[in-house]
């Protein structure tokens, strides 16, 4: 058995970790026979850890029965896709964004003061960031017997009540807010949310309802009213202290507060936006932030109004300057905001099913989100759903059995007949509907 200690620096996909990857707080980010991965590789860099241990070649680990013969070829394609990349910039611009990484670590704790002035100026490169409707439909988020064992429970018409009544006020207090003299009465209006919260038992009722409750277009209260009950779920997760969850609740209820000063139609329209509308509608962070200021909200609550369309690795708006760090509430309202308009119905298009958001998430997700949080939420979203029926792309339906921690979208599913798929293992099924 051949193995390797390995710096993490000379980390390349393919490789296949011959021992767990802890991180420095004892938390296992990978366990023995992971195939690494960019996103991966970047997942453990940013829990700081230096040093991994790797088999040095593939014939050992099969020898240990550590990886199957049918995942050679997927680690043969890593490392030959690696090669082919070897003369390229990438290198280059990974260690640039490296060293920006290391930066923002270093003042991760920094807060948005209350004294930042932030002023709206022309922002060019960011049309990829667009957020218009897509021109084709999407597939649906659930089957029909899904839908309607939800919306026939009494659990279901007690929340929706309960939403409907609290979206109605929560209509009432924000437009108060953002047009009138008004103070941020925190207390206030995270009874909103935990009026709402305390008809659900558990967190996967919850996700259950909010996915099923989807009949009102893209309205900025439904919207954020959402985001707010997932942000305080996601909190729990996290284990806050009930002041910061509290004050993380009220953050994703004001996250969009900006919108109210941009014109409704825009903010509506059902079609694609113009450049123009784009940019019209970048603008509404800058205004939510520079309305909170003047309110004396918490600097975390003005954070992520501000910074819940940027990410990590840069991307997004508003441009800021590089003092002015992201901070965690900014990190998981951005996740929260990300998840709701995904899963969320909308006039243009149905809700995505949430295994494939979180897939989506967990792809592309460990240089754009903060991975400490990331894992926590994906491995959250899909615990919710432990012994669900769900419908695979086969055609065949079964039940969620076993929690992959390390691929949370890919877990094992028991068949009616009694088989078991991992489905991390099988790539050509994936989950398509809950049941």
């Amino acid at each position: 058995m051949k193995k390797e200690r390995l710096h993490i620096s000379k980390a390349l996909p393919g490789m296949i970790l011959s021992a767990p990857v802890v991180s420095p707080n004892k938390i296992t980010l990978f366990q023995i026979g992971t195939i690494l991965t960019r996103q991966k590789i970047n997942a453990i860099r940013k829990y700081n850890v230096t040093y991994i241990a790797i088999y040095d070649d593939i014939q050992s680990a099969l020898d240990d029965n550590i990886i199957t013969l049918d995942q050679v070829e997927e680690i043969k394609s890593l490392k030959e896709n690696n090669k082919r990349q070897e003369n390229s910039k990438e290198e280059k611009s990974k260690q640039e964004d490296s060293n920006q990484e290391n930066e923002k670590q270093g003042n991760l704790n920094q807060g948005v003061s209350e004294s930042t002035e932030v002023i709206l100026k022309p922002e060019a490169g960011e049309d990829s960031d667009k957020e218009s409707p897509p021109e084709t439909p999407i597939q649906t988020v659930a089957s029909e017997k899904y839908k309607n064992r939800i919306v026939n429970s009494e659990e279901y018409f007690e929340f929706a009540k309960h939403f409907n009544n609290n979206l109605e006020a929560f209509h009432t207090e924000l437009h108060e807010i953002a047009s009138t003299s008004k103070k941020v009465d925190v207390d206030e209006l995270m009874d909103t949310t935990s009026d709402i919260l305390s008809l659900a038992s558990n967190s996967l009722q919850v996700f259950d309802i909010l996915h099923n409750l989807r009949h009102y277009d893209d309205s900025t209260y439904a919207h954020s009213l959402n985001v707010s009950i997932i942000c305080n779920v996601f909190g729990k997760w996290l284990q806050y202290s009930q002041e910061d969850l509290k004050l993380l609740t009220v953050a994703g209820l004001l996250h969009d507060i900006g919108k109210l000063s941009i014109d409704p139609k825009i903010i509506k329209k059902p079609g694609k936006l113009t450049d123009e509308e784009f940019a019209i509608i970048k603008q509404h962070p800058v205004l939510g932030f520079n309305l909170l200021k003047k309110k004396g909200v918490d600097s975390r609550i003005l954070s992520a109004a501000l910074m819940h369309h940027k990410k990590c690795d840069g991307s997004g708006y508003p441009n800021l300057p590089p003092s002015v760090p992201l901070t965690d509430f900014a990190k998981i309202v951005t996740i929260a905001d990300i998840y709701e308009a995904m899963t969320a119905n909308r006039v243009y298009r149905q809700g995505l099913c949430p295994f494939d958001v979180i897939k989506m998430l967990q792809d592309g997700g460990f240089q754009l989100y903060e991975p400490k949080f990331l894992m926590v939420f994906l491995n959250g979203i899909v615990q919710s759903y432990l012994n669900h029926y769900v419908q695979l792309s086969n055609g065949q339906v079964g039940v969620i059995k076993y929690i992959n921690q390390f691929s949370p979208p890919d877990p094992m599913i028991q068949l009616e007949s009694g088989e078991i798929i991992d489905l991390s293992k099988d790539k050509s099924v994936r989950i398509i509907a809950l049941m």
